[in-house]
């Protein structure tokens, strides 16, 4: 049902205001059905003459006719964020969620399934005791308070166990730090049990996750902090291989965006923050009054909360944080602005049912578009679910969307977890091009590198499409530093920037070959390579971890000697060169002239620079010699013109490197033209270098 009313009749197109009533959860107005109830949860005011919108949540106590006959049955908001009420619905959501959504009992490219009521447990986990308070139904006639002092924990050694298991997903601080597992106090982790108190040594967020999880009735919980011993290198080194795992068959993570003020996991709103509550009376259908009902403006739109407290909190910045959600198949995400459910089938939702639709719908439009456009688990992980991919683009193509998601994201431990902490993802990536690859005759797989049998993943590329993963470009208008202990030609060795990734991962015209892959050890003291002691090309035993960081690559093509000059003079000038050597990205203004040393005063290219001692404005604006262009791909540009080829190139320079004749380093990538590149290129023999 909804009513427009318009200030000027004749002009009812130009400005109105739309009231419609909104009926139970799935928040789609529509008319009034006598035998089911009125189900009115909350009014929606729209205004056409500034775009906004507003909610009137309607409420009525519980014994109540209104509420009763089901006429009135929304809610207004409380003072405590996670009440029963919400773990009820909660428990509700979550059993829905089982029986109705395949996808969330399935991995990231549906290559496996998990069975999520008896999955492998991690190797400890907390274990909450004291759950044979309850009866055989999984209830308590305890009150609250009584069953919260009957829990008590302790770490679990639960490896080769299976059952069903919660985990966080949490920022760490000093009260983290304080109750770490250790080697010194690792036995007495395992043999103490330790009862609810104030001296229980967990931090007040670790015991809300352990009450949530009690009161779900959740016997093992999952916490980086306390389940892996912080300071034994071994331990980390190998449970971190397999926290993507953990993640992805956890019944549930627990989101903590922030922390509450007393450290803990559930915040409060003081009531005088709360919207004022207007009581209204409760007519029945022949117009007698019976009782009451109540109103309340939302406090702010529930995508907009969801937007504000979740996706935009410092928590979801995080690169650790970015794996764990992009793996995770249900959430429950503690914010100051509320708690929301989601999973991979559904968009978030408030603990009191009301969705957050990400789609935009106008009163006789319907759906126009989506709201936001990245948010949500629903909403990040659509990209990642072609049942049925096209082709191997398809899923390098979403493998190149994460790597620009992470490359922005923030990490404390930059040069110990800059690969480590995207090695899950890069894992389900692997399983679903070796699923694709059984699947799909080998002609179809024409490009892939000739060494990608014995080499799947290095240092953040995909070996078998490692021509794409090599041309990577920083976004210009940011800072870039180095990153210790990763080649320069991985786009990991670049931090501080965002990382653009090409949208095809199929060369027109391969230009070069790779005949070598050398692992070199790298010291995790300093993170600096060792060349004295390669490792040659056998694969490491974690090859999406650290193990497997630094590869030397043995590279077989026409290395060109080049001229970067200054940046162009304008941007008509990028423009045109972006045109004449067939360039589908954006134009930069900071790109740089490129000429031959034959002819400087002639534009032969483009270049972007990723070396952080070429990008400051000086340095922009000065020439650099000794540069060598290595040609990638060779492609047609299918007009007749003074030239008929461009070249894809990676900038180096030269660099000495024990055991590696002809070694260079990357330095940018870019493009050339002409006829006299073209003619340099075609009549070259192929060299072979070494690029680190």
């Amino acid at each position: 049902m909804s009513i427009s009313y318009a200030s000027d009749p004749s002009f009812l197109w130009r400005e109105w205001v739309h009231f419609s009533v909104v009926r139970g959860a799935n928040s789609t107005p529509t008319g009034f059905e006598d035998d089911e109830g009125l189900n009115i949860s909350f009014l929606r005011v729209e205004f056409n003459f500034d775009g906004k919108e507003l909610k009137i949540h309607a409420a009525a106590d519980e014994g109540t006719p209104a509420r009763d006959r089901r006429d009135i049955t929304g809610h207004i908001a409380e003072t405590q964020c996670f009440t029963e009420r919400h773990i009820g619905i909660a428990k509700d959501w979550l059993e829905d969620c089982d029986l109705n959504h395949p996808a969330c009992h399935s991995t990231l490219f549906n290559t496996q399934t998990i069975d999520v009521e008896n999955t492998p447990l991690p190797r400890r986990c907390i274990e909450i005791r004291g759950l044979s308070a309850m009866n055989s139904e999984g209830t308590s006639s305890s009150s609250r308070t009584t069953e919260a002092e009957l829990w008590d924990w302790r770490l679990s050694e639960t490896s080769g166990q299976t059952g069903k298991y919660i985990i966080l997903s949490h920022r760490w601080n000093e009260a983290a730090e304080a109750c770490r597992t250790t080697r010194s106090n690792y036995s007495r982790q395992l043999e103490e049990i330790r009862h609810e108190s104030p001296d229980m040594e967990l931090s007040p967020l670790f015991a809300d996750v352990c009450r949530v999880a009690h009161r779900f009735h959740i016997r093992y919980v999952w916490i980086d902090t306390i389940c892996i011993i912080q300071d034994d290198p071994d331990d980390w080194k190998r449970e971190s291989a397999k926290m993507a795992d953990y993640y992805q068959q956890a019944w549930l993570t627990i989101c903590a965006t922030i922390t509450a003020p007393h450290g803990g996991l559930i915040n409060s709103v003081e009531a005088e923050d709360l919207p004022r509550v207007s009581r209204l009376p409760y007519r029945n259908k022949g117009g007698l009054q019976e009782g009451y009902f109540y109103v309340q403006c939302c406090r702010k739109d529930l995508l907009e909360a969801y937007n504000c407290g979740v996706t935009l909190s410092e928590l979801l910045g995080r690169g650790w944080v970015h794996q764990e959600w992009t793996l995770s198949r249900r959430i429950l995400a503690f914010s100051t602005l509320g708690v929301f459910l989601e999973c991979q089938s559904s968009d978030p939702q408030s603990v009191l049912g009301d969705m957050a639709s990400m789609m935009i719908s106008k009163p006789g439009f319907g759906v126009v578009g989506r709201a936001v456009p990245d948010i949500g688990l629903k909403s990040r992980r659509e990209p990642w679910l072609p049942s049925e991919p096209d082709g191997i683009g398809d899923i390098l193509g979403h493998w190149g969307t994460t790597v620009q998601r992470f490359s922005t994201l923030r990490l404390t431990k930059t040069a110990q977890d800059r690969l480590v902490v995207i090695a899950g993802v890069a894992r389900e990536v692997s399983r679903a091009i070796d699923s694709w690859r059984d699947r799909t005759p080998k002609t179809r797989d024409d490009y892939a590198c000739t060494i990608g049998h014995t080499r799947k993943y290095v240092c953040g590329v995909f070996m078998q499409y490692i021509w794409a993963g090599l041309l990577w470009e920083c976004a210009q208008l940011q800072e870039a530093t180095r990153i210790d202990g990763i080649p320069t030609w991985s786009w990991a060795s670049v931090g501080g920037s965002k990382i653009n990734v090409p949208s095809s991962w199929a060369p027109s015209c391969k230009a070069c070959d790779i005949f070598e892959a050398v692992t070199i050890p790298v010291d995790e003291r300093t993170w600096q390579p060792d060349f004295s002691r390669p490792m040659g090309s056998a694969v490491p035993d974690d090859e999406f971890g650290n193990d497997n960081r630094f590869v030397v690559l043995g590279i077989q093509a026409v290395v060109q000697p080049v001229r970067v000059d200054e940046v162009f003079a304008s941007l008509e000038d990028v423009y045109t060169a972006r045109s004449a050597t067939c360039y589908v990205g954006e134009a930069d203004a900071t790109w740089r002239r490129v000429s031959t040393p034959s002819d400087p005063n002639l534009i032969a290219g483009w270049a972007s620079l990723e070396a952080p001692s070429y990008r400051s404005p000086a340095a922009r604006r000065s020439s650099l010699e000794g540069i060598h262009a290595l040609c990638i791909e060779k492609i047609d540009r299918g007009d007749e013109g003074w030239y008929q080829y461009a070249f894809v190139v990676l900038y180096l320079r030269p660099v000495e490197r024990q055991g590696f004749p002809s070694c260079f380093e990357r330095i940018g990538v870019g493009r050339l033209f002409g006829p006299d590149v073209e003619r340099f290129f075609d009549t070259t023999e192929k060299t072979r270098i070494y690029l680190v």
